[in-house]
């Protein structure tokens, strides 16, 4: 069996999700984000406001370059990841979109972000995640417990 990798904008509960469904399907769970924090010893914000953003995408490409031995296991991916590194992704197994609607999106607590700049995040990162061959799995109005039983049934009839 392959690989889960789960994608989606920043703030969606990948990490959250991701947790439930290994914890549901026996699975290691492995988070890009934490493996990035682990090694620099900061959080993936700080790393990319000091690093800026070509530098912290090559810190997410080693990060899933130590998962690419990795088989059977639940990955949670940054909210960027899939827009520089895409191939590495689909080499690590099946992908999952964790998809929200604007409105939601909007409505998450995003430090000094004003709505432009959340609208812009937003349609960007929304617009490659539309057009992906992934399984995609809403996140709207439902408990992480709820979108783990809709992956599980997804990846079951996927």
């Amino acid at each position: 069996m392959s690989n889960i990798v789960l994608l989606g904008v920043k703030g969606v509960g990948k990490t959250t999700v991701g947790e439930l469904l290994a914890k549901r399907l026996r699975r290691p769970f492995y988070d890009t984000d934490h493996i990035i924090e682990e090694r620099f010893g900061q959080s993936c914000r700080a790393l990319h406001e000091q690093l800026g953003d070509t530098e912290f995408r090559a810190c997410e490409r080693e990060a899933l370059a130590t998962l690419e031995p990795t088989e059977n296991s639940v990955i949670a991916t940054g909210g960027g990841t899939y827009l520089h590194s895409l191939r590495s992704l689909q080499a690590l197994g099946q992908l999952v979109v964790l998809s929200i609607d604007a409105k939601t999106f909007a409505k998450r607590p995003f430090p000094k972000t004003t709505s432009l700049e959340i609208d812009n995040y937003f349609t960007k990162r929304d617009n490659v995640l539309k057009r992906l061959n992934a399984l995609k799995i809403s996140v709207v109005g439902k408990t992480p417990c709820q979108i783990v039983n809709n992956l599980i049934k997804g990846i079951k009839h996927g």
